[in-house]
């Protein structure tokens, strides 16, 4: 992120890649994914410093781009705005240039730029999800999920990140879903097995759900069958 290479002209646009990267990182499963625990520094600023600027930042954006706007409020958003490009700087320097954990999938969905680096190109994914579900209690099940060319625990192939898990809940005496687009509901999984706590009126309903690999650029495989179990 040297210069200003990576910052967009238009203040607006400014505002939505800004937003993205608060918006990424502030998701728990991303902090995990990141190493960011509780009690570690970086995620001891970020909550601390960087959260609260960025709030102060979007508020001042919302403010000042109206009809009531004066050049007093303009030239406060540009001091705010200075500052905030400043902490995200650190915040790439600090927590993601460096940070084995981060991948370019995950600079991709903040808007940030790829590593150029030398190893093997990531494939295509190609290969099906296999999945088995556990059901632990009432109104609660885990989802375990693998590559179907490995035993059900192994590493992901190189450069798969995630599965996508489409899914829907429907009664006993409706139809079963038949096309993809009918699973309406879904999740990013990065690891193996997802919890799912149900509500307790959707207990003896059917899961309908259905599975398919995402690699680091963000590339889709094959789908898996539309798969069910009945919610306890």
């Amino acid at each position: 992120m040297k210069g200003k290479r990576w910052l967009p002209t238009k203040t607006s646009l400014r505002y939505k890649l800004l937003n993205d990267i608060y918006t990424y990182m502030s998701n728990i499963y991303t902090q995990r994914k990141f190493g960011l625990t509780e009690g570690t520094p970086q995620l001891s600023w970020y909550k601390d410093t960087y959260m609260p600027m960025y709030a102060k930042y979007s508020l001042s954006y919302k403010n000042t781009f109206t009809v009531d706007s004066t050049p007093v409020m303009k030239a406060a958003f540009r001091q705010i705005e200075k500052e905030i490009i400043e902490l995200t700087r650190l915040l790439y320097m600090w927590i993601l240039k460096s940070n084995p954990n981060v991948d370019n999938y995950d600079l991709l969905a903040m808007g940030l730029p790829q590593r150029n680096d030398e190893r093997e190109p990531v494939p295509v994914p190609w290969t099906h999800v296999m999945g088995r579900i556990e059901l632990i209690m009432p109104h609660q099940m885990k989802l375990f999920f693998w590559d179907a060319m490995v035993e059900e625990g192994a590493a992901k192939p190189y450069g798969y990140y995630a599965i996508e898990l489409f899914f829907v809940i429907k009664k006993l005496d409706e139809e079963m879903p038949q096309e993809y687009d009918e699973l309406t509901m879904s999740e990013i999984l990065t690891k193996s097995p997802w919890t799912k706590v149900f509500k307790p009126k959707e207990g003896g309903k059917v899961f309908y759900y259905a599975m398919r690999w995402q690699n680091t650029k963000g590339e889709k495989g094959p789908w898996s069958p539309i798969m069910s179990t009945v919610i306890p």
